[in-house]
């Protein structure tokens, strides 16, 4: 199911909208009201994609593909010093 995720991401070439995203915050670094929005814009994303994902699938594929994702967010939650990040980014100042 992740692989299919990522997939997607290919299939919809949201790679260039989130380096488009990256350019535009290189010009606008000083407007916080942009980050929020880049922010944003990523969990839309994603959500597009988790939708995709399970889109024609039974219940017990969507309930396995909801708790992979949670325990993801519970794992990047408990990162520590010598964490990766590989599940994805945190802010400066974010409460774990």
């Amino acid at each position: 199911m992740i692989l299919k995720h990522e997939l997607v991401h290919l299939k919809r070439k949201d790679l260039w909208y989130k380096a488009f995203v990256l350019l535009i915050s290189s010009i606008h670094w000083f407007n916080p009201l942009f980050y929020l929005f880049a922010k944003e814009l990523d969990n839309l994303c994603e959500h597009a994609c988790d939708d995709e994902v399970v889109k024609n699938t039974d219940i017990q594929l969507r309930k396995t593909y909801s708790q992979s994702i949670l325990h993801a967010e519970k794992l990047k939650r408990r990162e520590g010093v010598f964490s990766t990040n590989f599940l994805g980014s945190t802010q400066i100042g974010s409460s774990p």
